[in-house]
């Protein structure tokens, strides 16, 4: 049957079925806290290295270069509010975009990513040797280092314990660092409108479904405190002067004024 719930430890779920993709998913919703997840498990925890490995997305991204670019300067934007200058972590690195974006606004960068292949033509193509490694968060690589800011940019979705994951990152992060997550919506109004075609279901990567609530309990729950949280739309949203393209605008402005846009961006510390 279905584990218990990573926050609540309750096993009390509300179940929508999904077809993304031509793949039938159910997302499960803990009724008792609001934490959801995709069902069943996309990935066994023994073969997410293999899994990542053979899934070669890091040929896309780079064909979409320009466009990862700017997520990653609008996240960079966020991140100098808080800390204008020091050492950052870029966990699930993949090429190393938000890595040579961070250098580039003269931060000192690394970033740690569970596909060799995707570090490998990160180094190759992006330059970026002696700056990204091949790992998990769980390995020494880090552990004797301390960092200012850590961040998890559509990455943590994709990780089985989150609790675990989260006392990780408070052994390395400065007591006055920050962590920067950012994640898709599942109480976005394109989810709501989009249904199935809802970029952010991923079922075959993606084990949670993140809503600005649920992440926030399970954040403070392992003891950081929330600076900001914020909801901003997808890159794939593309507004022109088409009819489309009006009705884009008019909900991205709905998502906007109400909270639901597609893009959960959260700042965080230790407490």
């Amino acid at each position: 049957m279905y584990p218990n719930c990573e926050y609540c430890l309750k096993n009390n779920y509300k179940k929508d079925d999904y077809c993304f993709a031509g793949q039938k998913f159910s997302v499960i919703k803990c009724a008792n806290c609001g934490l959801a997840r995709t069902w069943p498990i996309p990935v066994e925890s023994g073969e997410v290295e293999k899994f990542y490995e053979e899934f070669d997305d890091y040929n896309l991204l780079y064909k979409n270069l320009n466009l990862r670019k700017i997520y990653c300067k609008k996240i960079l934007k966020i991140i100098n509010i808080y800390k204008k200058r020091g050492k950052l972590l870029d966990v699930g690195c993949n090429i190393g975009v938000m890595v040579k974006e961070s250098m580039n606004k003269g931060y000192s960068a690394a970033g740690i990513d569970i596909s060799n292949s995707a570090i490998e033509f990160g180094k190759k193509y992006l330059s970026l040797s002696g700056h990204l490694f091949h790992g998990i968060l769980s390995e020494n690589l880090f552990l004797n280092k301390k960092f200012d800011i850590i961040t998890y940019v559509h990455v943590l979705e994709h990780i089985t314990d989150l609790n675990a994951e989260f006392e990780k990152i408070k052994k390395i992060l400065k007591q006055d660092g920050i962590l920067l997550i950012s994640a898709p919506n599942y109480n976005s109004l394109w989810r709501v409108l989009l249904r199935n075609k809802w970029y952010g279901f991923s079922p075959k990567q993606h084990i949670w479904q993140f809503s600005r609530e649920s992440l926030e309990k399970i954040l403070k729950k392992s003891n950081f405190s929330i600076l900001k949280t914020y909801t901003r739309h997808s890159l794939d949203h593309e507004i022109n002067f088409s009819p489309k393209g009006f009705i884009k605008l008019i909900i991205l402005v709905c998502a906007f004024i109400f909270g639901y846009g597609d893009n959960l961006i959260l700042i965080a510390k230790k407490t």
